[in-house]
C-alpha cells in the first residue's frame, strides 16, 4: 500500500502528528479534552 511507511503506527502517533500539523499552520490544538455525555444516551444518532 502506498504511503504505508509514513503512516502513524498508533492512535497516539496520529494525534501527535495532527497537533504538530495544526501548530505548524499557526493554529491552536489540544491533545485531549473532557467530553460530556450525550443527553439522549448511547443510541445511534441516525436512527
Amino acid at each position: 500500500m502506498a504511503g504505508r511507511g509514513k503512516a502513524p503506527k498508533t492512535g497516539e502517533d496520529l494525534k501527535n502528528q495532527a497537533v504538530a500539523l495544526a501548530t505548524g499552520l499557526g493554529l491552536q490544538a489540544r491533545l485531549a479534552m473532557k467530553a460530556g455525555r450525550r443527553i439522549w444516551g448511547s443510541r445511534r444518532i441516525d436512527e
